[in-house]
């Protein structure tokens, strides 16, 4: 776990994301309109990015593959509960792949800054332990 004067408060904000995702997952399908064809993959690959992006700041470097494996592995839990679902939801392997490219996005974008965004927002706002 990196060094933050907030961690408390940053592991309830990522708690309270994997709820909320977890919530959008397996919610009752609306069948409303997409904007576009495959929208919902987008909303995948966006979901699993914000999950991966907050995380990642939470861990040193080499735990990396770890939770970026972690988060695949829950993204392959949310489409088999879809599967056993009767609620129009539908388990799809385009929406583990939306998932899995959004955790890749997100790390390749964490190896690409230097520190935690974190620890940057921690510093920049003065926080003190």
């Amino acid at each position: 776990m990196r060094a933050l004067h907030w961690r408390g408060f940053w592991l309830s904000g990522g708690a309270a994301l994997v709820l909320f995702v977890t919530y959008l997952c397996l919610r009752p399908s609306t069948g409303g309109e997409q904007l576009f064809p495959n929208a919902d993959k987008l909303h995948h690959a966006v979901a699993f990015f914000a999950l991966a992006g907050l995380a990642l700041a939470l861990v040193e470097r080499r735990h990396y593959r770890v939770v970026c494996g972690a988060l695949i592995v829950f993204g392959g839990a949310i489409e088999v509960a879809q599967y056993l679902m009767p609620y129009g939801r539908s388990a799809e392997w385009a929406d583990l792949a939306a998932d899995a490219l959004g955790v890749v996005l997100a790390a390749l974008a964490s190896l690409a800054i230097r520190e935690s965004w974190l620890q940057r927002i921690e510093r920049w706002v003065g926080a003190r332990g």
